[in-house]
């Protein structure tokens, strides 16, 4: 092959380019006639070497009409996807099996089960908490959710809607600054905000310079969500302006509600705790913090599925209690750091199982650490703690 010369680099190219999708061996081929026909053409004595030249081009001219032709009736791009690939763009069927739930086939055909109303709204007549054997199913395409962009409190609240991700650019959202006003899943009870009834809703800043949400009040929640499900906020700072006459409320508090995550959320005082759980299923609170709270870390009342990792608790004032559990059962805390924290009250008080695994627990003094029998301990390591009841 003449691979110094730049006319068969270009043929060789443009081959490739029109050839596609033909497979390699092919494209080598045909490269290799043409290649040996300007060859030919140039080795004639009644040509001279420019006009064998545009003989060849004008055979490539009609090469690429027959490859038209060729492609055309070739399998397109779109149609030759990978069979996974084309079934997201359609509808499918799904026959329950024994075990099955709307979370789990939602986790099965869109890869996380916090999208499951997209099935019960297309399987209006289904029983939710009672899925039958052999039901049949229809699953629908998957679809993104649209992106809202805000960059002021009145935007981010104006844009709070079902099915809805919410982008903060960096800066403050002072949500006390609001006036109040008649929407339909955002109601005020004097200047609290309740986000109510609302699904599938995600409300998140940038890594790098998160979004910062506040109240003036001191006896309002941040967010207050109730009756909801399917609810994340990510790279979110979150928390009261400082007040001298204290705060006897969380920064967030959920009630009656499934399905949520915090992922990267930095939760402060004065609050006077990070997060409040209320009748609360599946919850998840990953590479977050909650710092500087005046009366506790977390508490929790008849949840389940209470998950917390990769995270930090540090520096809050424990009266009573630092975390505290009512009538909740499956909630897990691992690979996280509890550090610095103080009060007279225990580190854990719950009348609920809870495990505690990979995890620190150094420079805190409190009254007590846990009830060891509804703590259990599993790789964690103690360090420098003062515990002033044995």
């Amino acid at each position: 092959m003449l691979e110094q010369d730049p006319l068969a680099q270009n043929v060789d190219r443009l081959i490739r380019r029109w050839a596609d999708p033909l497979e390699d061996s092919r494209a080598d081929a045909l490269t290799e006639r043409f290649l040996a026909g300007i060859q030919r053409a140039e080795g004639r004595g009644n040509r001279t070497r420019w006009e064998g030249r545009i003989a060849v081009a004008a055979s490539l001219l009609v090469f690429a009409g027959i490859l038209v032709v060729v492609q055309s009736a070739s399998p397109s791009r779109e149609t030759a996807m990978p069979a996974a690939r084309q079934e997201e763009k359609a509808s499918r069927e799904h026959v329950v099996q024994p075990g099955d739930s709307v979370w789990k086939i939602a986790q099965q055909y869109y890869g996380d089960g916090r999208h499951w109303r997209l099935i019960t709204v297309t399987n209006p007549t289904i029983d939710v908490a009672g899925l039958e054997v052999g039901q049949r199913l229809v699953i629908p395409p998957f679809q993104e959710p649209p992106v809202v962009r805000v960059a002021t409190a009145d935007e981010l609240v104006n844009a709070i809607a079902p099915d809805t991700s919410i982008a903060l650019a960096p800066g403050i959202y002072n949500l006390s600054k609001i006036k109040p006003k008649e929407m339909e899943y955002v109601a005020w009870e004097d200047t609290q905000i309740t986000l109510r009834a609302i699904s599938n809703l995600t409300i998140f800043g940038s890594p790098e310079n998160p979004a910062t949400i506040l109240v003036d009040e001191p006896h309002h929640w941040v967010l207050n969500f109730v009756r909801s499900e399917g609810v994340t906020l990510a790279n979110l700072v979150l928390g009261h302006v400082p007040s001298q006459d204290g705060c006897d409320v969380a920064v967030i508090r959920f009630e009656d509600c499934t399905d949520v995550r915090l992922d990267g959320c930095d939760l402060f005082g004065c609050g006077w705790e990070g997060l409040t759980l209320d009748r609360v299923t599946r919850f998840r609170f990953e590479n977050g913090r909650i710092r500087e709270c005046t009366g506790g870390i977390f508490s929790a009342q008849h949840s389940t599925e209470l998950y917390f990792v990769k995270s930090t608790f540090e520096n809050n004032k424990c009266w009573r209690r630092g975390f505290r559990l009512d009538s909740c059962r499956d909630v897990t805390l691992e690979h996280s750091t509890i550090s610095r924290n103080s009060g007279d009250g225990a580190l854990f008080d719950t009348d609920a199982k809870i495990t505690v695994r990979n995890s620190t627990i150094k420079d805190n003094t409190l009254g007590s650490l846990a009830d060891m029998k509804a703590v259990q301990f599993d790789s964690v390591t103690l360090s420098n703690n003062v515990f002033s009841e044995k």
